[in-house]
């Protein structure tokens, strides 16, 4: 056996729990053009003193911008007409970029299922993208073929049919309804369906749903759509610009305990995914998703009124299943999470432009990735003791070198992960001194640029 990655990759994790994730890659987009024609024929001959007369070119048309999905470009509301056991997240299945997930109907809600979308008036619609089932098959789990497969839709626009179009029931890819239009609220609802193979499957089924076009104003993977069951959003409102002395006092008093939670949500998470012996019961699992929950939705209130890309994207997060397994790894990396988190704190901090708040975020914010430093050394010395002697020789040597490097920093990433809120100064120095194992490794070169920028903002008079 041979090493496979980085420390990041837990030997033993990898024997005793693995989960695999994938994800559906956006729809390639089509860029249009034109090309210039090149002057044919020679000219016309001239005095000897007199100067060549210029040809002139057709400057050349600007290329198109490529059509994108609009649900992740433009503020977009999503809903849908039921959900398989009045679950909110089903809806945020359907535009979630990722076609083994889906958007199931409460049972028995086949013909008459429907799906809304609405957009900004300035949006340009060039076509749909559906697909005509739930697409996931998975260890011989074919849910594509076992559950209805939607053949026969009808699509509106603010109530004006557009048209009625067929679907390939035999096919999993993303279908392209062509409907053009300005932007609005679109409707989808379903006219037909065929039946799966499992009769007690009773649901309508769509694993995706893009809407592609173009706008005035477009943040291309930007955007996260508002989710609803039932009945669209209300209408966004322009939103008056917070009051910044009440927003930076509000902030100083969540900000906080907002990192202290999440970084023990991280903690506790790292913990369990070390002790595989032990297996989460239901309840401590519901607990553990419950505080990722509540957290994303925190970060998402802290963000709301200064970066609303960053508050759809936490809020969308929120009600994605995310959730942990029976040993307790994060199916949602929980980095990822807070990375969003971050990118808004960013944007919040710079828009106060206040140096105490820039300050203490990014001291807060290399604190986090400390911890995971200091998480990353407590798993070397868990993957060492699970390695038997007359095995070592079956890995790589340098992973070995770099496990045995992390064990021995073990107790100093604890002492200065612990010392950090308190002496930030003098840890930083002492981490700068510090030879990382891995000195290329993502997590540890964040750190260090964490830390700079860190005493940057709070140096600043």
């Amino acid at each position: 056996m041979v090493r496979a990655g980085g420390v990041a990759r837990s030997v033993v994790s990898n024997l005793c729990c693995v989960m695999l994730m994938a994800a559906c890659s956006a729809a390639p987009a089509e860029r249009g053009g034109g090309e210039v024609a090149e002057p044919s024929g020679a000219p016309a001959p001239t005095p000897a003193s007199a100067e060549p007369a210029a040809v002139e070119q057709a400057a050349a048309p600007a290329p198109a911008a490529p059509a994108v999905d609009l649900l992740r470009a433009v503020p977009a509301d999503v809903a849908v007409s039921s959900a398989y056991r009045d679950q909110a997240s089903q809806a945020s299945s359907l535009v979630d970029g990722d076609l083994a997930t889906a958007w199931n109907s409460r049972t028995g809600e086949l013909a008459g299922a429907w799906i809304e979308v609405r957009l900004p008036a300035d949006a340009s619609v060039e076509s749909l993208a559906l697909t005509a089932g739930f697409t996931r098959d998975r260890d011989g789990n074919d849910l594509f073929a076992a559950n209805h497969r939607v053949t026969r839709v009808r699509v509106s626009r603010d109530g004006a049919e557009l048209g009625v179009f067929p679907l390939d029931p035999a096919s999993r890819e993303l279908q392209t309804i062509a409907v053009t239009g300005a932007g609005g609220v679109y409707r989808v609802e379903v006219l037909e369906t065929t039946p799966g193979t499992r009769a007690d499957f009773q649901e309508t089924c769509v694993s995706e749903l893009r809407v592609m076009g173009r706008a005035p104003v477009m943040q291309e993977g930007e955007r996260r759509p508002r989710v609803a069951v039932g009945a669209l959003p209300a209408p966004r409102e322009p939103a008056p610009e917070p009051d910044r002395a009440a927003f930076a006092a509000r902030l100083r008093r969540a900000l906080p305990a907002f990192v202290r939670a999440w970084g023990a949500l991280e903690t506790d998470v790292g913990s369990n995914a070390r002790n595989c012996g032990y297996e989460l019961t239901p309840g401590e699992r519901a607990t553990l998703r419950a505080r990722r929950v509540r957290l994303l939705r925190e970060a998402a209130d802290l963000v709301a009124g200064i970066d609303e890309p960053r508050e759809e994207q936490l809020r969308f997060l929120a009600l994605r299943p995310g959730g942990f397994d029976e040993f307790g790894h994060a199916r949602t990396p929980l980095p990822d999470d807070f990375a969003v988190a971050a990118a808004g704190l960013d944007t919040v901090t710079a828009w106060l432009g206040d140096d105490a708040q820039r300050c203490a975020w990014d001291r807060a914010h290399a604190g986090i990735v400390l911890a995971r430093l200091h998480d990353r050394a407590q798993t070397s010395i868990h993957e060492l003791e699970h390695i038997p002697p007359d095995d070592e020789g079956a890995y790589d040597r340098s992973f070995l070198r770099t496990l045995r490097a992390l064990e021995r920093a073990s107790p100093r990433f604890e002492r200065w992960s612990a010392e950090y809120r308190t002496q930030p100064a003098r840890v930083a120095t002492a981490l700068r001194a510090f030879s990382y194992p891995e000195p290329e490794d993502a997590t540890w070169t964040s750190l260090l640029a964490l830390l700079d920028r860190a005493d940057a903002s709070c140096a600043a008079p």
